[in-house]
């Protein structure tokens, strides 16, 4: 990549979210110029964003609103393209993908690189996303140099939605394997914190409450297990204010054994403790949640959907979604091995992490395919 090249990324916005915090990780990493690089939210800077300005990165927030985008954002997007003059352009799931498309013309003509963060559609998440993917998918051979799917998944589902499968590539989420490891300390102090005893089994979900990571299945799941685990939650709304989760952690009769953390800044420490990490989710692109406690040695028990079955491997446990049973059997079967064997589990996981998912490997790509874009554009 050029030295003065300037590449903008533009995101929906900056709250802590899988896309999210992909984008910070690649730019902590460092490998493109921080003096060179730009984030454009459409709509708030957001706690991610505040950690990409200490880093010293250029952060504009646009101010849009969530649930529209008319003329004048997209003039306000243009405009703030012309001003940076980037050499590249790179866009974060659709409605950034659609947006930022579009200005990308009003400003020249600079090269954009899409991408796409999950693998299907769901529920309330299908009413808010499909339709931008589908005029994506319209887009896509005339506008975005390059589509980056971060899971084998992505891209056979929007291959099928009418996504140019010429112009797709497969880069998969990166891990911190600094920021995310085992921590014998943190297992005890997690335990005394909750008022555990030291060898207390933990059973952990940490995912933002919605639809898509299914909280239900994971708390029947639980009520069904053999033993005498406890079970963690943590992120946004996975807190005692929830009062739907309450109360289907009552109707569970589970209330002494789970435990509501809400949203939290502490995720390697909280990461680290686990004896056993789950996804329930219905679907996913390419979990982080599960990469980050694989790093921790933790072994994970998930759902197969996205590329999750292909991120754990061998060294974790894969069950059909919205399956309480086969999860509960799953997390059971995990608990039943000695503290030995999950440790050695647990190794190979962060191991398989290393070998094929390090940030710095994933950063590298990134920036590969950035330097071959520009190249191919300005020839």
């Amino acid at each position: 990549m050029r030295a003065d090249a300037h590449v903008v990324h533009v995101i929906a916005g900056l709250q802590t979210g899988g896309a999210e915090t992909m984008l910070y990780k690649l730019l902590h990493c460092g490998r493109e110029r921080r003096s060179g690089t730009s984030v454009i939210s459409l709509t708030e800077v957001g706690p991610l964003g505040e950690k990409l300005t200490a880093l010293g990165i250029e952060v504009v927030a646009l101010g849009m609103r969530r649930s529209s985008a008319g003329p004048r954002d997209l003039w306000k997007l243009s405009s703030a393209l012309r001003r940076r003059r980037p050499a590249l352009i790179q866009s974060w799931m659709y409605h950034a993908d659609l947006l930022a498309g579009i200005a990308s013309l009003f400003a020249g003509g600079v090269p954009i690189v899409w991408s796409i963060r999950r693998s299907g559609f769901s529920g309330v998440e299908k009413r808010r996303t499909f339709w931008p993917a589908r005029a994506c998918a319209a887009l896509s051979r005339f506008i975005p140099a390059r589509i980056v799917c971060c899971s084998q998944a992505a891209r056979i589902s929007h291959e099928a939605l009418g996504y140019a499968p010429e112009k797709i590539v497969v880069i998969p989420n990166g891990f911190d394997l600094h920021a995310f490891q085992a921590d014998a300390a943190a297992r005890t102090g997690l335990r005394r914190e909750l008022g555990l005893a030291e060898h207390a089994l933990l059973v952990g979900l940490f995912a933002r409450y919605q639809p898509e990571k299914d909280h239900a299945t994971f708390i029947r799941a639980a009520a069904l297990c053999k033993g005498a685990a406890h079970f963690v939650l943590c992120g946004e709304g996975a807190s005692p204010g929830n009062r739907e989760l309450v109360d289907l952690v009552s109707a569970h009769h589970l209330g002494d054994r789970v435990h509501l953390l809400g949203k939290q800044d502490r995720m390697p420490w909280l990461t680290a403790a686990l004896d056993v990490a789950c996804s329930s989710s219905i679907t996913e692109g390419f979990p982080n949640v599960v990469g980050e406690a694989m790093a921790s040695e933790v072994p994970c028990v998930v759902t197969d959907v996205g590329d999750a079955s292909y991120l754990v491997g061998d060294t974790g446990h894969v069950v059909p979604p919205s399956d309480a049973p086969a999860l509960a059997a799953a997390v059971d079967a995990m608990l039943s091995f000695s503290a030995a064997d999950r440790k050695a589990l647990g190794v190979a996981a962060r191991k398989r992490v290393a070998s094929l998912f390090d940030i710095e490997q994933i950063a590298a790509r990134y920036q590969a395919l950035h330097e071959e874009v520009i190249r191919s554009c300005a020839a």
